[in-house]
């Protein structure tokens, strides 16, 4: 009856190790796999689940710390199992029995501890996590005397790297917002339009101006002593509803912008209804020139080093360059 018990007591402790492992490895995954932005519509629908998850989103060091904690303790009952089968069967336990036996188990536990639990939770975190909600709850009550002074470490060494952390936190900022825009592009929250643009503003617009300007030199316009009719001929000619202007005796020296609708609204010489064109620095992002226009209410701009003309840009045409597709920034 002893020799039942006993094997019966390490059936059960190992199962059990072996279980709980699987539990808190899979969780693990799944909480890394689940989607912040389908938890926080959910959520705001009024899901308890939803709402309980997304707290943990919002403070992962807990989540983790059980999860660690867990994992210890699964493989502490798996370690006394061990111990208890290695004493059965030689009668007595070493040190070298017991590594013995860990190894012949080691393939089992990897298996059916590790490997299918974070396959499963990997390819359906959310089923899983709302599935097992109660055993996770239970277990973080249950560990968070020891999970506590885990996060309470973790947040001191956070102080000591607060430089490296927030750049860590930028770069991965980053991919987590191409994410999210994905996700949100995947649930149909996002046009294909929207998510090209948001996809454009990510990459176009850190970059330089100057990179979307047309230089000086290169500027198809009209010096601001033409005529009225000559400039309608000009800009049909080249199809632009809008003409840069320059200086009669210059080349290069523009200095505005006539709309070919106010040419036939008012009939009066280019240079009194040319607008002034608005000096944006060279070393400018192509967003802050597009805000920098449209506080101004303009749609032309010079873009200057040293109050000298490199070239100028049009709104729509920066505007136009943050309309990408996916192939093309992979490319």
């Amino acid at each position: 009856m002893d020799g039942w018990w006993m094997w019966a007591t390490i059936i059960v402790l190992f199962a059990l190790g072996v279980r709980l492992s699987a539990f808190f490895s899979g969780s693990e995954i799944g909480f890394y796999r689940i989607s912040p932005l389908r938890l926080s519509i959910e959520a705001d629908s009024g899901d308890r689940v939803a709402q309980w998850l997304l707290h943990f989103v919002h403070q992962p060091g807990y989540f983790v710390a059980t999860t660690l904690v867990g994992n210890n303790v699964a493989n502490y009952i798996t370690t006394i199992a061990v111990t208890l089968a290695t004493a059965a069967v030689f009668g007595a336990s070493s040190g070298y029995l017991e590594i013995l036996g860990t190894i012949l188990v080691t393939p089992l536990i990897f298996v059916f501890g590790e490997l299918i639990p974070k396959n499963l939770f990997y390819e359906a975190p959310h089923r899983l996590l709302r599935q097992y909600r109660p055993w996770f709850i239970l277990f973080y009550w249950l560990f968070l005397p020891f999970s506590i002074p885990l996060v309470w470490l973790c947040k001191l060494f956070e102080r000591f790297n607060r430089q490296e952390q927030n750049s860590a936190k930028t770069t991965l900022g980053r991919k987590r917002l191409v994410q999210v825009l994905t996700e949100g592009h995947e649930e149909g929250l996002l046009t294909q339009v929207q998510n090209e643009l948001v996809q454009g503003l990510l990459h176009k617009a850190p970059q330089p101006v100057t990179a979307s300007m047309t230089k000086a030199a290169r500027v198809l316009g009209v010096h601001e002593d033409l005529s009225p009719a000559a400039t309608l001929d000009f800009a049909r000619q080249h199809g632009c509803p809008l003409v840069p202007v320059r200086r009669t005796k210059s080349g290069s020296d523009w200095y505005g912008y006539v709309r070919v609708a106010d040419i036939g609204l008012y009939d009066r010489p280019i240079r009194d209804i040319t607008i002034p064109l608005l000096k944006v620095d060279a070393t400018a992002g192509k967003l802050e020139a597009i805000l920098a226009m449209r506080s101004a209410g303009l749609e032309y701009a010079a873009i200057c080093k040293n109050d000298t003309v490199l070239g100028l840009a049009t709104e729509g045409d920066l505007v136009e360059e943050f309309f990408i597709s996916q192939q093309t920034v992979g490319r």
